[in-house]
């Protein structure tokens, strides 16, 4: 369940690398960053196709800021980026996300400056 909507973007695309180059990953419509209760996701509500786009914000995500894209590699390896429509709102989503992605602190706060 989301505890709270953190910040937003009114449209990002999802794109995935594949074996040489970028292709549409058949994702795009406004983007929500969102607390849960132990974590935060990235939501894009697809407007193009009834599934959504969901992720987890986790250290093991490895992100590189290329505006107007936010670049992750996943664990496995999978390249995924998300394309901006508004730099102000890739400037704002890209900082907190790679900061939420980031370890808890084990003394109680939690990632991002909870």
């Amino acid at each position: 369940s989301i505890s709270e909507v953190v910040a937003t973007a009114s449209h990002s695309t999802l794109y995935v690398f594949g074996a040489r180059d970028w292709e549409r990953g058949g994702v795009e419509g406004p983007l929500f960053v969102c607390k849960r209760p132990k974590s935060y996701v990235l939501i894009i509500l697809n407007r193009l196709a009834i599934d959504n786009l969901v992720q987890t914000l986790e250290p093991s995500l490895e992100f590189e800021v290329i505006a107007p894209y936010l670049v992750f590699r996943k664990p496995d390896g999978l390249i995924r980026g998300l394309w901006f429509h508004s730099l102000d709102e890739h400037a704002t989503i890209a900082h907190l996300v790679t900061s939420l992605a980031q370890p808890l602190d084990p003394l109680g706060g939690g990632g991002g400056g909870d």
